[in-house]
């Protein structure tokens, strides 16, 4: 596949991924927690929650079925401002159709945040020297403990518990826990879907981390993604910058993962 192809499969497999642990939106955004998803089209997707979080309240496949255009911009603002939020993010992948999205949205009042990184592999048949690392798949009984420690990870409110524990066990995702001495100490979970996967929803316990925790979950998934015959395997990261160095990144830099393009992150602000 050309670079461009490989960049499309992995936004459409993002969009769908995201489909499934997101509920539709229908009209009026409960104060639940969730995330729901309206669709723009079939693979844009503008995501709205009752809880004030980046991850909630964005818009992904931004250009991914259709160019975009002004008018594109000031209806996914209208749809955002109707539902009483007073803020979102725009994430616009380097597609043709984004060509002149940078000053298609300055235009419209968004401004530059942050970016995120998307790195893809070929997956391998991995050999494990885990350290006692055990990988099994979550259960039931282990959703609120590992729902506890997302949210502690990645600091988000408590508020957004109910969309944890909806996300684990969705068609098409496996959620995985890494057990270290008969307890849970990290989670990471697996999408995959027409050949493509991608990891993510991965995060470990305070007290275990630096004990190769994630290194065994990401071997352990790309294994499967490798056995289920997936061609490419995605993840997403933090930008490294000179203040932040993203560990994660330089994690699967080490693990294999290849740089594929830096996703922009734009908010507005109504």
């Amino acid at each position: 596949m050309k670079e461009s192809e490989i960049i499309i499969a992995g936004e459409k497999a993002e969009t769908a991924s995201i489909k499934e642990i997101s509920k539709k939106f229908c009209g009026e955004l409960p104060q639940d927690g969730n995330i729901y998803y309206h669709e723009i089209s079939e693979n844009c997707l503008a995501l709205i929650s009752s809880v004030d979080v980046f991850i909630g309240n964005r818009v992904i496949g931004f250009g991914l079925d259709e160019k975009v255009t002004d008018n594109l911009i000031k209806e996914i603002k209208s749809f955002y401002k109707q539902n009483n939020k007073n803020k979102f993010f725009i994430q616009a992948s380097p597609l043709e159709n984004n060509a002149d999205v940078r000053d298609l949205i300055l235009q419209n009042e968004g401004e530059h945040q942050s970016n995120w990184v998307k790195l893809v592999k070929a997956p391998e048949s991995k050999k494990f020297n885990n350290s006692g690392i055990a990988i099994r798949e979550l259960r039931e009984q282990d959703h609120e403990y590992v729902a506890s420690f997302l949210l502690r990870s990645f600091s988000f409110p408590d508020e957004l518990r109910p969309f944890c524990i909806y996300a684990f066990g969705k068609p098409g995702w496996i959620n995985y826990v890494a057990m270290l001495d008969d307890k849970i100490a990290g989670t990471g979970s697996l999408y995959s879907r027409d050949g493509i996967a991608e990891i993510g929803i991965a995060a470990t316990v305070e007290d275990a981390r630096g004990k190769g925790v994630q290194s065994a979950l990401i071997n352990y998934r790309e294994n499967i993604a490798f056995e289920t015959g997936c061609r490419y395997l995605f993840v997403e990261t933090a930008e490294p910058t000179a203040t932040y160095p993203a560990h994660s990144y330089r994690n699967m830099i080490r693990l294999g993962f290849t740089e594929l393009y830096r996703r922009p992150n734009y908010i507005f602000i109504l």
